[in-house]
């Protein structure tokens, strides 16, 4: 697991349907997140979070379909990115919190 406050990668080059690892954020109060999303082709991608690691993971926002940059609202102190449906792609996604 990875802990700051920086840019960090959730997926690398991912060819399958999958969770990625659980990343730790320092947040402060009201603190926003962003996503990066490369490589998206035929998939979706879910950010997910959690306030703690017993927590039950949560999707934050719509799905994502397309690369790009996103606004992650109310960002947790644990997220990661999942492909819940997969067809084709080869997905990178970097989190900043």
């Amino acid at each position: 697991m990875n802990t700051g406050h920086n840019v960090q990668p959730a997926l690398e080059a991912v060819t399958a349907s999958g969770a990625g690892a659980a990343l730790s954020f320092q947040l402060g109060p009201k603190e926003g997140a962003c996503a990066i999303v490369t490589g998206i082709t035929t998939a979706t991608v879910a950010i997910q979070g959690r306030i703690s690691p017993t927590a039950p993971w949560v999707t934050l926002g719509t799905p994502l379909t397309a690369d790009g940059l996103y606004d992650i609202p109310h960002a947790m102190p644990e997220m990661r990115a999942n492909v819940t449906a997969y067809t084709s792609g080869t997905i990178t996604v970097w989190i900043k919190a």
